[in-house]
């Protein structure tokens, strides 16, 4: 820990967190999903439910693997 502590100084999470969190509900199409990872440069988003409360999170690595099962399932 003190190893860390005089590496990052006093780093608090709210210097890399986002304020604007940007998230998806679910049931949203995974392509639109995917297309606001890519508008907005980010890597994964939350998943939230009706009353946004975060119920897991989609990643760059859930779409890809969605295509290899779709294009495996297609030969």
């Amino acid at each position: 820990m003190e190893g860390y502590r005089r590496r990052l100084g006093q780093l608090r999470c709210k210097y890399v967190m986002s304020r604007q969190v940007i998230s998806v509900e679910f049931g949203t199409p995974l392509l639109d999903a995917w297309n606001l990872m890519k508008a907005h440069r980010i890597k994964s988003l939350p998943v939230t439910d009706r009353v946004r409360r975060v119920v897991g999170i989609v990643t760059q690595s859930d779409y890809l693997r969605f295509l290899d099962q779709t294009n495996y399932l297609a030969l």
